[in-house]
């Protein structure tokens, strides 16, 4: 539909021109719904405006938690005094994070005590954490590794009690948006008293400012709405160019903002910081979910348990950031020879996993077999312009022919693995129950 080009002037000269062919009392009765419209774009841009302060301190200290979560895992993982460093400058880093959320102006007492709780949880780990750093040696420490699991429940409560505080955000843009529409049941009181008194050409005049306002108002409803429901890839699309236009460019950057914090939120928890692999949390939800999809519709699929032979004399040798270096080549090699449906994650330390959907057995053996020969032909450079040569042992397992749950999948596997090492290390095995 052609927009008129009434539509890209600004709303006070629509209105001045309304006025115009008006009586006296008409101009009064449009000056007054003026009035009552921009109190609505000041509710909406109130709204947007507030949800950016409140909201943004909050993503940055969520990521901030995460980055924490996963730098103690590195730094149990590998105790690498580097990886120590960088785990007390983010624990510093999301302290000063807290502090700095006590200048936030939130709009409710709830959304207040609520980062108050957050905080205290945060510091209940922060207890913890003092405790795990006082350890020289923490790596394969049981004490330390039932610490850092109560470090962990600290850590997601905050980070749920933060999550509160977004939904908290969320309601109050819909009471917003309910006291935005309650300001514009008054405006439509008044353009039906315009219609009463009017005459042919205020009727006219008066209808083509209605369909100027109201739709963009139905469409900033319709997007305030769904907004509120957390739908962020939403956007108002507006041919005006007027107030409401800015206004929905407003609430657009906002949804934009909101939606890239929160994607890259949900990758980082999913995520290996080292490999960019999936984690171990992300592949067990992913196996469980492969599990039920070939239980409901049947068919097959394989488990591939990949460990690279003798890791710990290459960090002993070449220090830990070669270890690092071999690991996301390792990673980037697999990454190369697996299909787009197949899912590759880090499982722990230098052991990697792989789903195979519908990949029997023999099928799966034969990926593994090229993976094998494929790191095991790739010379790494480390320093000094020395060349290392890695090889791995492979694990391979299919279900439901070997296993009845994911985790007898993962233990068949396993298994598989352990002959694979047994038989000599660098070549690949596959699961035999007998």
């Amino acid at each position: 539909m052609k927009i008129p080009h009434l539509l890209h002037t600004s709303l006070r000269t629509r209105f001045a021109i309304g006025g115009g062919t008006m009586l006296l009392l008409l101009v009064v009765l449009a000056a007054s719904a003026f009035f009552s419209l921009q109190a609505t774009i000041g509710a909406f841009e109130e709204a947007a405006e507030e949800g950016i302060r409140e909201l943004s301190p909050l993503m940055s200290i969520q990521k901030l938690i995460l980055r924490v979560w996963v730098s103690a895992n590195d730094y149990l993982t590998h105790g690498n005094p580097k990886e120590r460093e960088r785990f007390v400058r983010l624990i510093q880093e999301a302290d000063m994070a807290f502090e700095e959320t006590s200048g936030v102006p939130f709009a409710l007492t709830e959304e207040q005590a609520l980062v108050r709780s957050a905080q205290k949880e945060w510091q209940r780990g922060r207890t913890i954490i003092e405790a795990i750093l006082a350890v020289p040696q923490p790596v394969g420490d049981p004490v330390v590794a039932t610490q850092m699991e109560r470090f962990e429940a600290h850590l997601e409560q905050s980070l749920n009690i933060l999550d509160q505080i977004y939904n908290l955000a969320y309601k109050e843009i819909e009471e917003e948006l309910a006291l935005a529409y309650a300001i514009k049941r008054k405006l439509l009181l008044i353009i039906a008293t315009v219609f009463g008194v009017g005459v042919g050409a205020t009727i006219i005049a008066a209808v083509a400012m209605i369909r100027s306002i109201l739709l963009p108002l139905y469409l900033l409803e319709e997007a305030a709405s769904r907004f509120g429901e957390g739908d962020l890839s939403h956007r108002v699309v507006l041919a005006t160019r007027d107030e409401l236009g800015q206004l929905a460019e407003t609430l657009n950057a906002m949804a934009e903002k909101l939606e890239k914090s929160q994607a890259a939120l949900e990758d980082l928890s999913i995520r290996d910081a080292l490999t960019g692999l999936y984690n171990r949390r992300e592949f067990q939800r992913r196996l469980k979910e492969e599990v039920e999809r070939t239980r409901r519709h049947g068919g097959s699929f394989s488990l591939l348990m990949l460990d690279a032979d003798h890791f710990k004399t290459i960090n002993d040798t070449y220090g830990h950031q070669v270890g690092d270096e071999v690991l996301r080549v390792m990673a980037t090699l697999i990454c190369r020879e697996v299909r787009p449906v197949d899912q590759v994650a880090r499982y722990g330390g230098e052991e990697f996993a792989i789903i195979l959907p519908e990949t029997s057995a023999s099928g799966a053996l034969v990926l593994a077999e090229r993976i094998r020969n494929v790191i095991a032909n790739q010379a790494i450079t480390v320093s000094q312009g020395q060349v290392l040569n890695l090889t791995v042992s492979i694990g391979v397992a299919a279900f439901p022919e070997d296993a009845r749950s994911e985790e007898e999948l993962i233990d068949a596997a396993d298994q598989a693995l352990y002959a694979a090492k047994h038989a000599g290390r660098n070549r690949a095995c596959q699961f035999n129950k007998f």
